[in-house]
């Protein structure tokens, strides 16, 4: 047995000695140390560290009650008796309330002994009482813990018929959250099975003895489906063996009762075509029977192993591999095998997945999402990882890989692992072999870029066929002295440059889907005014053209509608060389594309008709704005205006 460690706290030596005398007549084994100041006493508690302190209540430079206060703080524990000639009754119950354990006065020693070992035997006891407490709380925390992670639902029901615990499970399974029912009667969680299995229950809960009750029962979940769901219910018993509450735990079992009720209903046909046809197909009814029997054996075999079977990982068509937090592989499925040729017992337990990828050894994307490296995706994959949107912290990148199979391109995936906690345990990274899209997209790019060329170099050639045809009607001009002719010659070499410039247009772009219209048309109407000479010293031009998208089948109409307008105006709107303006607005208001050709000119007559006109080119300007399916109005004052109003919608301009 350890010796007691006693420190006295006694100025009188012989008192002290008195004290011992009695532990010793009683038979208790000690050590003792006997102290006079606080700095000895102080000194006492860290090296000799008591089991107990014997203490005069005064004492020339020290006193008890100070010294009650000092072992409160240190060493709380340990028992405090007052030992001491004359005790007032006052001062005993202060430093019992203040924490004293007892008191002995030292003319009656004899009881020394009994107090000391009463005195640790309640220290012992308190400290049994902690142990247990703590190992009741551990406990308790265990089992909250192993309710907590439980795939199960565990709910605990007091005798009133109330809810006193509820596990986290019941929102994987039925969508609910858990705090909704704790404190509540167990009524409101039985509001939701299903009507027709609400009284099994309760007779259950209300018949139940002793021994555990399984049953099956249906529950509605949050979306407002019934699922199959199994309750393990236990009854809480006293010493009387009267139940206390109830303990279940409910599993699903939702796709295995359909399962069930699904070979029980075609056993039952099987049974019924038996029973229908035994006479006149006896063979056939072995047969059937047999085949029932072997499903009966299927069915149990596939409860039996219903567990086992959710454990397994099925195999994924796609290459797949997994690392650990020390980034060995954990994982390394058959369609990695295959694809690659390396087997998994090659690389399960080692860190070479990088073998399938690179010759020298560097991180893969799963190694560089297990670190958090974020920096390093953008390194190793500066121009052509991406971050995914489906899944959080995923990513994923395209490279070629000229050491697989000859060379072949890849989409990786890489993703974290987590565990319940959120935790990183591990990544995830997925290979999607798609050479065959990026050589298919390589073809079709060479094809577009041979057609561009070829769209191009077509342009190219109207343009200058048209050029020619221009400059042949300018020759032919100039061997004519009639001034109507040579008006006719230039309008005709107008048109046709019209034309050639929307070709121009486009092969100078690069975009052989859509012209430009306010571009196009400020430097139509400028080389028409410059063809006219002496016409841009005494004709002023003002545009206002906003941008505006057309394709071709409608640039080469418009353009011959500007031409003959502006044309008509410079010929006919100034006589005898007069000055003045036109003006050329382009908008697109209201879903119309509007263009407008103003001069301050002399003005039609009131009696034009564009239909009934001599004019070719009016009635061209009419036959065009028809083709268009769009409208003319005409104003004439102060000048001409011709408005024309196109629908965008009915020219199939591109995108």
């Amino acid at each position: 047995m350890e010796k007691i460690r006693i420190m006295i706290l006694e100025d009188v030596p012989f008192d002290a000695e008195l004290a011992e005398r009695e532990l010793e007549l009683g038979n208790i084994p000690f050590s003792s140390l006997r102290v006079e100041t606080e700095t000895e006493f102080r000194r006492g508690i860290k090296k000799f560290q008591p089991h107990i302190i014997l203490a005069d209540h005064s004492l020339p430079s020290f006193d008890g009650k100070t010294a009650l206060k000092i072992a409160q703080q240190e060493i709380p524990q340990v028992p405090f008796i007052f030992l001491s000639g004359k005790i007032g009754g006052e001062f005993v119950v202060e430093v019992l309330r203040e924490g004293a354990k007892d008191y002995v006065f030292k003319n009656n020693l004899s009881k020394l002994p009994y107090t000391i070992m009463r005195a640790l035997d309640e220290v012992e006891e308190a400290r049994e009482l902690e142990r247990a407490d703590k190992s009741l709380k551990n406990r308790e925390a265990q089992l909250r813990l192993i309710t907590k992670n439980m795939q199960d639902i565990v709910l605990q029901i007091d005798r009133e018929g109330q809810i006193q615990y509820l596990s986290s499970s019941i929102n994987k399974i039925l969508g609910y959250n858990y705090q909704d029912f704790l404190g509540q009667p167990v009524s409101k969680l039985f509001y939701l099975v299903h009507p027709e299995d609400k009284e099994s229950i309760s007779h259950a809960l209300e018949n139940i003895l002793s021994a555990p009750l399984a049953m099956e029962f249906r529950c509605r979940n949050m979306a407002g489906d019934y699922l199959w769901l199994e309750s393990l219910i236990n009854p809480f018993l006293d010493e009387n063996q009267d139940p206390q509450g109830f303990l279940l735990v409910i599993r699903d079992i939702d796709s295995r009762k359909k399962v069930e009720l699904q070979l029980d209903q075609h056993r039952a046909n099987l049974e019924n075509m038996v029973e229908e046809r035994t006479q006149e197909l006896g063979e056939i009814n072995q047969k059937l029977s047999h085949e029932i029997e072997v499903r009966k054996r299927l069915y149990h075999s596939l409860r039996n192993n219903e567990k086992r079977l959710e454990s397994v990982i099925n195999g994924s068509p796609i290459p797949t591999f997994v690392i650990d937090t020390d980034h060995e592989v954990v994982y390394w499925n058959l369609a990695l095998e295959n694809f690659t040729g390396i087997m998994k017992e090659d690389v399960l337990g080692t860190n070479k997945h990088w073998h399938v990828f690179y010759q020298e050894q560097r991180p893969c994307m799963a190694d560089l999402l297990l670190e958090g490296n974020w920096k390093g995706i953008f390194k190793w994959y500066s121009t052509k990882h991406m971050r995914t949107k489906l899944v959080d912290n995923a990513y994923s990148a395209t490279g070629f890989f000229p050491h697989i199979k000859d060379g072949r391109w890849l989409y990786m995936t890489a993703f974290p692992l987590l565990d319940s906690k959120g935790e990183v345990i591990g990544a995830v990274e997925t290979l999607e072999d798609i050479t065959p899209e990026v050589e298919y997209k390589k073809e079709i790019e060479l094809s577009l870029e041979e057609k561009e060329i070829l769209l191009r170099e077509i342009h190219h050639r109207v343009r200058n066929n048209l050029q020619i045809i221009s400059s042949l009607i300018s020759l032919q001009s100039n061997r004519s002295d009639d001034e109507e002719t040579i008006h006719l010659f230039r309008k005709t070499k107008n048109r046709i440059q019209s034309m050639a410039l929307v070709h121009e247009k486009l092969y100078q772009s690069g975009d052989f889907t859509r012209i430009n219209l306010a571009e196009y048309i400020q430097e139509l109407v400028v080389n028409i005014l410059k063809s006219y000479e002496g016409s841009a010293e005494r004709i002023a031009l003002e545009m206002d053209c906003e941008t505006v998208w057309i394709n071709i089948n409608t640039a080469i109409p418009c353009a011959l509608i500007i031409n003959e307008l502006v044309t008509n105006s410079i010929k006919h709107a100034f006589p005898h060389d007069q000055r003045g303006k036109i003006i050329v607005r382009l908008h697109q208001r209201d879903g119309q594309i509007i263009i407008t050709c103003t001069d301050t000119g002399v003005g039609l007559p009131d009696d034009i008709n564009l239909l009934e006109s001599s004019t070719l080119g009016l009635k061209l300007v009419h036959a065009l704005t028809e083709q268009l399916k769009g409208k003319i109005k005409i104003l004439s004052r102060e000048g001409t205006s011709f408005e024309i109003y196109i629908n965008p919608d009915s020219m199939e301009i591109p995108g």
